[in-house]
């Protein structure tokens, strides 16, 4: 699980805006089948629409891939370009530690994170 401040989670979420998003995602597990795309198989662009209803998005996104890092593939990193976020994908543990530190540096950083 996910734990922010006492707080644990079972499932993925979105963190930005001081708020916690509980991020409904297929959770397929690692797919290595070619062109699959590991912990991202079965994903959609529509699974980033939470941004199209907030304001004050982060300048920065990170994404925690669980234990291992999976690169994003180029459909859903293009759907958060045109949102004008940065992206950077990491395993889950280094993906929230790289989100304390920007969001201690007062960046408009946040996170998206995968068990």
């Amino acid at each position: 699980g996910i734990v922010l401040g006492e707080v644990k989670y079972t499932g993925p979420l979105l963190f930005f805006n001081n708020t916690v998003f509980l991020w409904n995602v297929p959770q397929f597990g690692y797919v290595e089948t070619p062109g699959r795309h590991g912990v991202f198989a079965g994903w959609v662009p529509d699974v980033f629409q939470i941004f199209d209803h907030v304001s004050h998005l982060p300048e920065l996104l990170v994404i925690g891939t669980g234990q291992t890092m999976w690169p994003l593939p180029p459909a859903l990193r293009d759907t958060l370009r045109r949102y004008g976020m940065q992206i950077e994908v990491q395993s889950t543990r280094r993906a929230a530690a790289t989100f304390n530190v920007l969001a201690q540096e007062g960046r408009r950083v946040g996170v998206a994170l995968l068990p």
